[in-house]
């Protein structure tokens, strides 16, 4: 297929893994490429560097560009969170700097993008933590976060693994525990045992949450634990859309992360009573994931409009697998 100038880079950098999408003018996807981590707080700098820049460049060379041929690289990063961290990302993209326009922001920022097509709105963060992310028309941010606090996946975690013990200890049930070493690669009980003996990482912590919300009806404990989830994801999102004054106007609210994987327990709950509070909002699923949230966040960048040519095209591609590096 014949590409049209200009041409767009998106990069979504994340804490296991990171993606990069290279576009022309029209959403046409010219090289999609997967590499490591680049959160430089949790991984070794020099890996972080060798990830973001080898991604880029291999993205080029799939796509039969060089760097001069880039209107705009847009990236999401996350642990890009404080002026030292723009200060780190800044210095290991000079050379790519020096060649084309380059953006470097949060991973929310992007994952709102990519929920709702680049436009201003919410976005509910559902992980390890719990978070949210707002931007309004006139460009003003407010981020909420609760990280492994209340609402967060690593918090509903830890909650279904108490009730899965106490399970075995006073009713010999193991069910619901089965589920959770399953989910967390654990064959039986004496792996469990040297688990938890260890200190848990926040990221396994929140996986247990995948198996737990389904016993929600069967259980108050983790029916309280699922609602106060629900109740922690919802507010985040409120707070976000009252800081940037979108609270009493029409405004886009989307969502993102794995405990949005269960939507009768999650999903349909936090719509409810983002309705309740924020009586204008269309809450959606998110169109496109954060990457594609960058590739757009490019295009505006250069005045380019998200149109709906762009957005067909993606969808269309949508099934072109990623090169790994």
């Amino acid at each position: 297929m014949n590409s049209t100038p200009p041409y767009f880079i998106g990069v979504d950098g994340g804490g296991s893994s990171s993606r990069c999408l290279i576009v022309d003018s029209h959403g046409i996807i010219l090289a999609k490429s997967i590499s490591g981590p680049t959160n430089y707080r949790f991984v070794d700098q020099k890996l972080v560097t060798q990830n973001l820049l080898g991604i880029i460049n291999q993205s080029l060379v799939l796509s039969q560009l060089r760097l001069q041929d880039i209107k705009h690289i847009y990236l999401g990063l996350a642990g890009n969170d404080r002026a030292i961290d723009s200060e780190f990302y800044s210095n290991v993209l000079i050379p790519i700097r020096r060649e084309c326009g380059l953006t470097i922001d949060t991973d929310s920022a992007i994952a709102l993008f990519g929920a709702i097509c680049g436009k201003p709105g919410v976005i509910s963060i559902g992980g390890t933590g719990c978070a949210a992310f707002a931007l309004n028309r006139q460009g003003s941010r407010a981020n909420v976060s609760f990280y492994a606090g209340p609402g967060s996946g690593a918090n509903a975690g830890i909650a279904g693994l108490v009730l899965g013990i106490l399970d075995q200890l006073q009713n010999n049930d193991s069910k619901l525990l089965i589920e959770i070493m399953d989910e967390i690669g654990l064959s039986d009980i004496n792996e469990l045992i040297d688990w938890l003996c260890q200190p848990a990482e926040l990221y396994d912590l929140a996986k247990i949450t995948k198996p737990i919300v389904h016993w929600k009806d069967r259980n108050r404990l983790v029916s309280e634990a699922i609602d106060w989830t629900v109740r922690s994801l919802a507010t985040a999102a409120i707070v976000a859309a009252k800081k940037v004054g979108i609270d009493k106007e029409d405004c886009l609210v989307s969502y993102t992360g794995g405990l949005f994987d269960a939507k009768e327990e999650i999903v349909l709950p936090f719509s409810d009573m983002v309705r309740k509070y924020l009586p204008r909002a269309n809450v959606l699923s998110p169109r496109f994931p954060p990457v594609h949230g960058a590739v757009f966040a490019a295009m505006i960048s250069c005045y380019r409009e998200v149109d709906t040519v762009i957005i067909e095209n993606l969808t269309r591609q949508d099934i072109i697998p990623y090169n790994s590096l």
